[in-house]
């Protein structure tokens, strides 16, 4: 059995974190009616609020010579604006009945219906994937009859069966993304539904998150940073558990201020146009005021890191470079995004104010389900407040409470009373008898 070693995406890389950003820079404050009820034609100048990706102004050639230089298999190039309707820019791809697949114009479609929701690199993995399909099944003799309903079933459950069975999910993944964006063909059209047509396949290997002593260790590490960029890259995912194509597409224009401070981050996500709505804890703050008289103060806040991006994970090489001059165990910021999930969790914290803080899918964060009026924006401001006010990383060193000119005799009735050893009257008379003392500045020796 062929298994395509030298063309098989990893298993490993979860093909849902292939997002670019791009995005409106203008400044807005939203609210979950709004996040959960866009308007069909309240779209910026990159993309709609809706997520519609066929919507936006960016060229497509640039993103097509960045994904190129990725891609061991040039195609013919096509030019075409991404901006213009993209529903068919270079011919039909085999969207018609009768019409055999134009390989090349289906793989041009594809890029750019989905310039402004994948990255180059990511666009090229879908795009090899789809090569192989095509290869396997010389679908450039096909036409959309032989690729629907039971042929096209047959096609593709042919092709899968060249790929270990654990790749299956992601195979499927690419390649109906493909057949809607590329080719051109509706929903439901496609032919599989896994639960009909596949065995059980392996599920994903659960993610946990990191124990604590581990980003304890991190965070103190970071806490003597004296790269303002470092330490601010740093607080930015473990405070709010923020993916990175996030944390490098965020500008200051997205952040809301109050009594001349930085206050809040309110901003759509570039993975799924989910809100962002986030509480800045009081070292964020602080790293904030402190990098920005070194910047221009308007634009993208780490844009000299996202110079460097890595084009697999999107996320800055910095982030090695701070485990390496640190000397620090491997903690990634997915791992940090677990992690505050969890600590969400410990708190109590809300769906919807949880969803907020780390820019989850509303519909998987539970926006509907959990409150059933959406909360507003200040609300949910108000409950990462409440609950979080030092951030997820003050979780790891809670304050300290130390109560004073509290008898230790009431602490000692205090404890006796919740331990069932004494009633509530019991408890009520007592507390009378030492207060009586303490206003009387009596020793208990000598009253009884």
């Amino acid at each position: 059995m062929n298994t395509n070693t030298q063309d098989e995406v990893s298993d490993t890389q979860d093909i849902k974190d292939c997002v670019v950003g791009h995005r409106s820079n203008d400044n807005f404050f939203l609210t979950l009616d709004n996040a959960t009820s866009p308007k069909k034609d309240n779209t910026s100048e990159t993309h709609s609020f809706n997520g519609d990706t066929n919507s936006h102004s960016r060229q497509g050639g640039t993103l097509t010579e960045e994904a190129e230089q990725y891609e061991p298999e040039q195609s013919n190039n096509h030019s075409g604006t991404a901006g213009d309707d993209c529903a068919d820019v270079t011919g039909d791809g085999g969207g018609e009945e009768g019409t055999l697949v134009n390989i090349d114009a289906a793989i041009e479609r594809f890029r750019m219906n989905t310039a402004v929701r994948l990255k180059p690199i990511c666009q090229v993995e879908y795009i090899r994937t789809f090569r192989l399909f095509a290869k396997s099944s010389d679908i450039s003799r096909k036409t959309k009859r032989d690729l629907t309903g039971n042929n096209g079933k047959r096609l593709i459950l042919e092709f899968l069966g060249t790929f270990p069975k654990p790749s299956w999910r992601y195979r499927l993944a690419m390649l109906k993304t493909f057949y809607i964006s590329g080719l051109g063909y509706k929903e439901a059209d496609w032919p599989i539904e896994p639960r009909r047509d596949l065995p059980r396949l392996p599920g994903p290997k659960p993610r946990h998150a990191p124990p604590d002593e581990l980003v304890k260790q991190w965070h103190k590490a970071l806490e003597n940073e004296a790269n303002p960029e470092f330490k601010l890259l740093w607080l930015l995912i473990a405070q709010h558990g923020w993916r990175p194509s996030d944390v490098l597409a965020i500008s200051w224009e997205d952040i809301e201020y109050r009594d001349g401070k930085p206050w809040a981050v309110i901003v759509l996500t570039q993975k799924t146009t989910s809100p962002i709505i986030a509480i800045l804890a009081p070292d964020v703050q602080e790293a904030l005021m402190s990098y920005r008289p070194i910047t221009s103060g308007t634009g993208r806040l780490l844009e000299r890191l996202g110079r460097y991006a890595d084009p697999y994970t999107g996320l800055s090489k910095a982030w090695q470079d701070i485990r390496k001059k640190w000397n620090l165990p491997k903690l990634n910021p997915n791992d940090l995004r677990h992690w505050v999930s969890n600590i969400g969790d410990r708190v109590k914290l809300s769906k919807p104010a949880l969803a907020g803080l780390m820019g989850h899918d509303r519909k998987a964060g539970g926006w509907m389900s959990d409150w059933y009026n959406n909360p507003r924006t200040e609300a949910i401001l108000e409950e990462q407040s409440e609950k979080l006010s030092q951030g997820p990383l003050g979780v790891l060193d809670p304050p300290k409470v130390e109560l004073l000119g509290v008898d230790q005799e009431i602490l000692e009735l205090w404890a006796r009373y919740m331990n069932d050893d004494i009633s509530s009257r019991e408890f009520g008379d007592k507390a009378e008898v030492i207060k009586t003392r303490r206003i009387r500045g009596v020793l208990p020796s000598k009253i009884e």
